[in-house]
């Protein structure tokens, strides 16, 4: 006597048809990500944004992405010495470099802080503040994203432990207007960075869903006989 089909010979069956009709053989595309700062520092420094490497074991890397974001804080502090008022006029510009795996330069992340400021005539007193006098709170911030293509690059990024890419940060400040002027400039910044490596995921061996297909027509066949 003949047998139908049974309800898990079905299942089987049919989940494996649909694994290989629906992706298998195909490679799938993730991600993962990794962070590095430098904390508050007064500028001029170098240090270095530590990374783990990308573990091939995961799949193949096809392209890793480096954002970084810049603050700066500071301070913006002059008197006025002439015996009449003034407009003085400030800046602050940072500059936070990054080296690539191959030291060549990767990514720049500038700030720019201009001020403009009306003070009175010489108060008497070389305090930064009063009607001749300023202390101003300097705060900016920047972000940009470098991605890294080129197979020869991306193959420096693989492999086990870290990678360290060299980053370094720089300010240029002054400040004009008045004849006597008395002046000083603070600036400090941090750097947090994050590390995306997107890559295509290894799919599963197509022959572990051939075989589910299989078991499932044996079944079918003994099932038929018995």
């Amino acid at each position: 006597m003949k047998q139908a089909w049974g309800r898990g010979t079905w299942a089987w069956t049919v989940c494996a048809v649909g694994a290989v009709v629906c992706g298998v053989g195909r490679a799938g595309a993730d991600m993962v990500s990794h962070a590095s700062s430098v904390p508050l520092t007064a500028t001029n420094w170098t240090d270095d944004l530590s990374f783990p490497m990308f573990d091939p074991s995961r799949g193949t890397l096809e392209q890793v992405d480096l954002t970084l974001s810049v603050s700066v804080e500071g301070t913006s502090q002059f008197e006025n010495l002439d015996l009449a008022p003034a407009v003085v006029l400030t800046h602050v510009l940072t500059e936070t470099t990054v080296l690539g795996p191959g030291g060549s330069p990767a990514m720049s992340v500038p700030t720019m802080y201009f001020g403009v400021d009306f003070v009175a005539d010489f108060d008497g007193a070389i305090d930064f503040a009063g009607g001749s006098g300023r202390t101003v709170s300097i705060a900016q911030d920047a972000t940009d994203t470098v991605s890294f293509l080129d197979a020869g690059e991306l193959g420096l990024f693989i492999g086990a432990g870290t990678i360290a890419l060299p980053i370094a940060s720089s300010a240029f400040s002054g400040a004009g207007g008045a004849g006597g002027l008395v002046a000083l400039m603070s600036t400090a910044t941090l750097a947090n960075a994050t590390l995306n490596y997107q890559y295509s995921v290894i799919p599963a061996p197509p022959a572990v869903w051939l075989g589910m297909i299989g078991m499932g027509f044996i079944d079918w066949v003994r099932r038929r006989s018995g």
